[in-house]
């Protein structure tokens, strides 16, 4: 899950990266492009750790729905097999015996 989260921060840098102007403003020194990058760098990286929290998020959640959907049919299928049961002995004492 940890690499997941580095690789789509790196492709949210890459991307950020190819989307913005390439070249330095002439008063900007190297130092602070780097700074400005690693900047950039480490907001994506927040921004891919918080979409990867929602996401998990939401995954937790859909887990929780589906569990409780699954206790709902189970509880529904044994009523069923407990009105099948009754049913059942309610004919058979209603068959006279031979």
């Amino acid at each position: 899950m940890k690499q997941l989260l580095i690789i789509g921060a790196a492709a949210l840098v890459l991307a950020a990266c190819a989307a913005e102007e390439t070249t330095a403003p002439e008063d900007t020194t190297a130092a602070e492009s780097i700074e400005e990058a690693a900047d950039d760098a480490a907001d994506a990286m927040d921004e891919a750790a918080d979409d990867a929290g929602d996401a998990l998020s939401e995954a937790g959640d859909n887990i929780e729905a589906a569990a409780e959907d699954a206790g709902d049919a189970m509880d529904e299928a044994m009523d069923d097999a407990e009105e099948a049961v009754d049913d059942a002995a309610d004919e058979l004492e209603e068959e006279p015996t031979e």
